[in-house]
């Protein structure tokens, strides 16, 4: 009866081990991010910070909450796919972040580098999303950038100085509250995240042309790096002889981007 019981014993230790365990994979946001609330951003704090697993960086400002895995791939090549063993003490920034069209840089580097406690930060260049400028160092206050910081006011053409005519409009219509002029109000995190991937987005909705005006040039060409050829503007009040109350006549010669125009260009002269 002894050894009837203790085959028996043996038997369910056995099956105990041999039956399949349920594991649950961790998440990315196990480690980087939150798990109350569900938030797959690193968190961002001013230093290193062991007890929430935060460290100094702008993660939550370069994604939207909660994000997910895929959202890390448009800076950290390969990173959807990482697996809690992934850690290898190295960081690894893409050369190509998002997309751009140039090869992208940080710290004038696209080496993957040692991971720190203690990180000396620095910026990224010619990426896409900040019109190819040099952007402010990594972990830097988020309401310090601005429309200006990736820009400038009026846009000066960054590295290759294509401003087109910019200079001239903002002597009218100055401050970037007036971009609407001729853009739509681009302030969300799209309008940058999707530069150099979407067209330019031209509209002549806002007063004083208040829907009237096409622009002929292209649209696809307007970062930095890029051919920047331009096109003219038809139909517009702006540019028009300003003799009518009611509707307009067409301007006297037509308005070339980056073009020059004098006085008899918009009004009538004889």
């Amino acid at each position: 009866m002894k050894q009837q019981l203790t085959r028996y014993v043996v038997l369910f230790a056995l099956l105990a081990f041999s039956l399949p365990v349920a594991d649950a994979a961790m998440q990315c946001n196990g480690c980087h991010g939150t798990t109350t609330p569900v938030d797959y951003r690193p968190l961002d704090e001013a230093s290193r910070n062991p007890a929430t697993g935060g460290f100094q960086g702008n993660h939550r400002t370069h994604m939207d909450a909660p994000a997910a895995p895929s959202a890390c791939g448009t800076c950290h090549p390969g990173s959807p796919a990482y697996i809690s063993g992934h850690r290898n003490g190295k960081i690894k920034i893409s050369s190509r972040i998002n997309n751009s069209p140039l090869i992208t840089t940080y710290k004038n580097s696209t080496s993957a580098f040692n991971q720190s406690a203690t990180p000396a930060q620095g910026s990224c260049n010619y990426v896409n999303c900040h019109f190819e400028n040099v952007t402010p160092a990594w972990g830097s206050n988020p309401a310090a950038t601005s429309c200006t910081t990736c820009h400038t006011t009026p846009p000066n053409g960054g590295s290759s100085g294509a401003a087109g005519s910019h200079a001239k409009h903002a002597q009218y219509f100055p401050g970037t509250s007036n971009c609407l002029k001729c853009h739509a109000n681009n302030t969300g995190f799209q309008h940058a995240t999707s530069a150099g991937n979407r067209n330019l987005a031209i509209s002549f909705a806002a007063a004083p042309n208040n829907g009237s005006g096409v622009y002929s040039g292209a649209l696809n060409d307007y970062l930095p790096s890029q051919t920047n050829s331009f096109g003219n503007c038809t139909a517009t009040y702006c540019h028009s002889p300003g003799t009518k109350s009611a509707s307009f006549n067409p301007p006297n010669q037509i308005a070339t981007w980056g073009g020059t125009l004098g006085c008899a260009g918009c009004h009538a002269a004889t």
